[in-house]
């Protein structure tokens, strides 16, 4: 019984960390560009999401990235997190912004 329940750990903390590792990997398409908030924003995002449904995107506003993570996540508890995480994306991938 300790074997499967150390199974089930290294399955867990594996699991865990390929979203960050995904992230991270490929191509410059899949990688989030350096910035005051990326890791929130890997934090935030990666766990539901591939990077480069972000990086692919076509951008947004700052409203519009405050508005469309406000229907995905709650960050009303930790308004100085959510600034950050939509600051960076405003800054990253703004409309009409050519995302590397």
């Amino acid at each position: 019984m300790i074997r499967l329940a150390s199974a089930h750990l290294v399955v867990a903390v594996v699991l865990g960390l390929a979203p960050a590792a995904l992230a991270q990997s490929g191509g410059g398409a899949n990688r989030f560009p350096d910035g005051p908030g990326k890791e929130l924003v890997e934090g935030a995002c990666i766990g539901c999401h591939q990077a480069n449904m972000i990086t692919r995107s076509s951008g947004y506003t700052r409203e519009g990235w405050q508005e469309l993570i406000g229907t995905m996540i709650d960050l009303s508890h930790s308004a100085d997190t959510r600034d950050r995480i939509v600051q960076y994306l405003a800054t990253q991938f703004q409309i009409g912004r050519a995302h590397v």
